[in-house]
């Protein structure tokens, strides 16, 4: 099971899921305390940087979710489907979005153009403001009406880096 923000009944909040079911960090956390008898705490709210690696309370998602991966059934009561939910991006408001043009070139070339290759390989690094550059999963992407010919669509990976870290 994965890490997750979603909204169910005007209430955002963090959950594990997979493809056919959510279940709410808290629930879970709730099943395994009366599971286990160890009183795990989490973090209030949605902020899964909280959980990942390094977070305030990483050892205690990471102890939840693995309980949860190995009991789907103890948490049958609590889960709901995934397809009645509205999933969220994992950060809500990130403050900054750094992207890599490692094969910008390349892609210069697949519009017919010409670009000049480069004499060092390192990867050409641009920011775009998070708040008009990513969505929701499932939301519609919305084209602008002065240039819909010149879309260019991507898939595209995310990594999250939870900590401020340099080099």
């Amino acid at each position: 099971m994965r890490l997750c923000r979603y909204t169910q009944q005007n209430q955002t909040q963090a959950g594990l899921y997979d493809e056919t079911s959510i279940v709410s960090l808290a629930a879970a956390a709730e099943a395994y305390r009366t599971a286990t008898k160890d009183n795990v705490q989490l973090a209030p709210g949605d902020n899964l940087l909280d959980y990942l690696p390094h977070g305030t309370h990483a050892a205690a998602a990471a102890k939840v979710a693995a309980w949860a991966a190995q009991n789907r059934s103890a948490l049958a009561a609590v889960s709901t489907p995934t397809s009645s939910v509205q999933l969220h991006m994992p950060i809500p408001r990130p403050n900054k979005l750094f992207l890599l043009a490692g094969n910008y070139a390349e892609h210069i070339r697949e519009g017919g153009g010409v670009a000049a290759e480069r004499a060092e390989t390192f990867p050409y690094v641009f920011m775009k403001p998070p708040s008009t550059t990513l969505i929701d999963p499932g939301a519609t992407v919305k084209i602008p009406r002065v240039s819909p010919g010149a879309i260019d669509w991507e898939l595209e990976l995310a990594v999250v880096i939870g900590q401020r870290c340099k080099h």
